[in-house]
C-alpha cells in the first residue's frame, strides 16, 4: 500500500511539475497535482478512497483560494468550478465532507469577490430582492412539502 501511495504522489508531482515548467506561476502546478491525485485515487484505488481524495481536494481548494486572494488572472472561474465540482461530487456520492468543502469554498469565493455581485444601483437592488423573494418562496414550499410527507395520515374520528 505504501508503494501505491508513493507512486500516486510521484505521478501527481510529475504532472504538477510539468505544468509548472510551462506556466509562470507554480501554483497552477500545485492545482494540477492535487486534482490528479484526487481523481486517480478515487478512480483506481478503492482502498484509498476514504481520505486521499478529500485531502487532495482540500489542498486544491486552499491553493485556489490563495490564487483568488492574490488576484491571479482567470482563477476566479477555475476556483468556482472547483467549488462546484466538490459540492457536486459530495451530493452524488453522499459524502458530507465534500459538500462542506464545496459550500465553504463557494462562500469564500463570494466573500473575496463581493464587489462583483453586490448591486450598485436601485434597479440592481430591486432585482436582487425579487430573486431573494422567489428563493425564499421556493424554500417555504419545499419545507411545507417535506413536513406534509412526514406527517402520518389522518384517521377519521369515530362517531
Amino acid at each position: 500500500m505504501k508503494i501505491i501511495v508513493a507512486a500516486l504522489v510521484a505521478g501527481a508531482l510529475a504532472a504538477g511539475a510539468a505544468v509548472a515548467t510551462v506556466h509562470p506561476l507554480p501554483a497552477y502546478g500545485a492545482v494540477v497535482a492535487g486534482t490528479w491525485l484526487a481523481v486517480a485515487t478515487a478512480l483506481l484505488f478503492p482502498g484509498l478512497r476514504r481520505w486521499v481524495p478529500f485531502a487532495a481536494t482540500l489542498g486544491v481548494l486552499a491553493v485556489g483560494g490563495w490564487m483568488v486572494w492574490r488576484e491571479v488572472p482567470y482563477m476566479v472561474v477555475g476556483y468556482g468550478g472547483f467549488a462546484a465540482a466538490s459540492l457536486g461530487v459530495g451530493v452524488a456520492l453522499k459524502r458530507m465532507e465534500f459538500q462542506g468543502a464545496g459550500m465553504a469554498s463557494g462562500g469564500l469565493l463570494g466573500a473575496l469577490k463581493y464587489e462583483s455581485w453586490i448591486p450598485t444601483s436601485g434597479g440592481g437592488w430591486g432585482v436582487m430582492l425579487l430573486a431573494a423573494g422567489f428563493l425564499f418562496l421556493t424554500a417555504g414550499v419545499v419545507v411545507n412539502l417535506l413536513l406534509v410527507r412526514r406527517r402520518p395520515p389522518a384517521t377519521p374520528e369515530p362517531g
